[in-house]
């Protein structure tokens, strides 16, 4: 049971890694470079 806990608390850690990176991608590519630093 912790195994799956662990993995599925991971997974969400990456998926908002990701959506995080992508956010940022757009603000620099907009030269909004401000707007990466939150």
């Amino acid at each position: 049971m912790l195994f799956i806990i662990q993995h599925q608390t991971s997974e969400l850690w990456l998926k908002l890694l990701a959506h995080e990176l992508r956010a940022a991608m757009v603000h620099l590519q907009n030269d909004q470079v401000w707007q990466c630093r939150r």
